[in-house]
């Protein structure tokens, strides 16, 4: 077991760019999660989890700083939900969140209202912060404490029939308060994939208390009552969400975090546990295989373009293309097994000039993705 010490957390440790995904599991119940009482020089063992069958969360689509595009949400409630991708930056004062971004989402409302035309539709959209969130401030160690207050709104339209509704101009408004301390430090180990356990990795302990509060507009006015009741939600609806969160050093995802359901943090729900790029037993850090894949050219002016992959035996390679508001374009597998090796690679000859994305998956587990710019 290598020595432990208390980490700082600050920007000279982190990269210049992220390029890559973070996947998290998430537990079954809390069997296996052990005390996480604050304190100092701890041993924090998760090896005993039990997981959930598949993947529950990738994160990160990665583009340059100042600015990446990550974390998709569930927003909203019950048949309302939808999904809303944050985006986070990185700077001298640390790591923080700054607006959100929605691609276009349709949802029947049918089976609430019985209206066969009944919607919500949620249009392409970026809707900024009015204050950016502070994720982890730079520097951070133990007893550092920091707060967020902000608040934004995701537009959409809605049709119900019955109310005399068509494509009414419509927003879900968010309000959130939050508090973020530094209480412990000490190291970590977690449950492979593969059953196995990790080596011990240096984390800070980070006690999160966050209030949300939501609000349902219509037509720039509070929504009527009737329309509250028949979405089983109450206007200025307050919720309050309690987590530990266990952050490694260069990474913006934390290594665990914790769910409890009350502000006595005394038995825990549920944690999502962090993944990639884990210490194995002799506590070396693994390798992203982001780092050594190759796309080219790039900015591409055609539809052909050249992959280059890491020598990895016994994988199959799979791939996505996917769009700045996160929307799959094209994916499908690539004729290439083992052996480090460039392989051509064709995508729609018809893509506008932008900024894409294109994700690769080995045996199924997301091990990169890389941008790429389109300019013909």
């Amino acid at each position: 077991m290598q020595s432990s010490g208390q980490i700082t957390l600050n920007m000279s440790g982190y990269p210049t760019s992220f390029s890559g995904a973070d996947s998290m599991r998430i537990t079954i119940g809390n069997t296996g999660i052990p005390s996480l009482i604050p304190t100092t020089n701890a041993m924090w063992d998760f090896s005993g989890i039990n997981y959930s069958g598949s993947n529950y969360l990738t994160q990160f689509i990665g583009v340059p700083l100042p600015e990446t595009f990550g974390t998709p949400l569930s927003m909203g409630s019950g048949i309302a939900s939808y999904q809303s991708i944050d985006f986070n930056k990185i700077s001298s004062a640390g790591y923080a969140v700054d607006a959100d971004s929605i691609s276009y989402q349709y949802i029947s409302l049918t089976p609430l209202t019985a209206g066969a035309t009944d919607s919500l539709i949620f249009p392409n959209q970026i809707n900024h912060y009015n204050s950016p969130e502070t994720v982890i401030p730079f520097p951070a160690t133990m007893g550092t404490t920091w707060s967020n207050n902000f608040s934004y709104a995701d537009n959409f339209f809605l049709t119900v029939g019955m109310l005399s509704l068509s494509h009414a101009a419509s927003q879900f408004k968010y309000t959130f308060s939050e508090t973020d301390t530094v209480v412990g430090w000490g190291q970590m180990r977690v449950k492979n994939i593969d059953g196995t356990h990790s080596g011990y990795m240096d984390v800070l302990q980070v006690k999160r208390i966050l209030n949300r509060v939501d609000s349902f507009f219509l037509n720039g006015s509070p929504a009527s009552s009737i329309l509250l009741t028949l979405f089983g939600v109450t206007q200025g609806q307050s919720n309050s969400y309690f987590q530990y969160r266990f952050y490694r050093a260069n990474e913006i995802t934390p290594l665990v975090a914790v769910i409890y359901s009350s502000s006595a943090f005394a038995t825990p729900d549920s944690a999502y546990i962090h993944i990639q790029r884990l210490a194995n037993t002799t506590s070396v850090n693994s390798i992203s295989i982001s780092d050594n894949v190759g796309i080219y050219p790039n900015p591409a002016n055609g539809n052909i373009l050249w992959l280059e992959l890491p020598s990895i035996q016994n994988v199959s390679w799979s791939y996505e293309l996917i769009n700045i508001f996160g929307q799959k374009i094209v994916a499908g597998t690539l004729p290439l097994s083992s052996n480090k090796a460039s392989l051509q690679f064709s995508i729609p000859g018809n893509l506008p000039n932008g900024t894409y994305y294109l994700g690769l998956k080995n045996n199924g587990q997301q091990v990169a993705i890389k941008q790429l710019e389109i300019r013909k």
